[in-house]
């Protein structure tokens, strides 16, 4: 059976285009949940060194439990375009370019 390389490249791409935010955010903390993460790691340190705001810290925990931009806006009676900022300081911060990777990263140093 042959399969063609080029066709499932484009079938993984449409399928994560396909994913929307908050599922990324709830998947990341499954994953993370059932796999033992490794104390220590590099990213988790460049994360925890950052110095980042209250307010930038609330953002990623709230990330970390699944919230989509609306429902942080909502909770912390800010606008989503302000959310949205907050969250591009966040990763131009860190190492972490997507919501799932912070979100990973904010679960595995809550175990430190």
């Amino acid at each position: 059976m042959s399969i063609d390389i080029n066709n499932l490249k484009k079938s993984i791409v449409e399928l994560q285009n396909k994913l929307d935010k908050a599922n990324a955010g709830k998947a990341a903390a499954i994953l993370v949940a059932k796999q033992d993460a490794t104390k220590g790691e590099e990213g988790v340190d460049k994360l925890l060194s950052k110095e980042f705001t209250n307010r930038e810290k609330e953002i990623m925990n709230l990330i970390s439990l699944g919230f989509i931009n609306y429902e942080i806006s909502k909770k912390l009676n800010i606008s989503e375009p302000t959310v949205k900022t907050h969250l591009r300081n966040i990763y131009s911060k860190s190492d972490i370019h997507d919501r799932a990777n912070l979100a990973i990263r904010v679960l595995n140093s809550d175990k430190d």
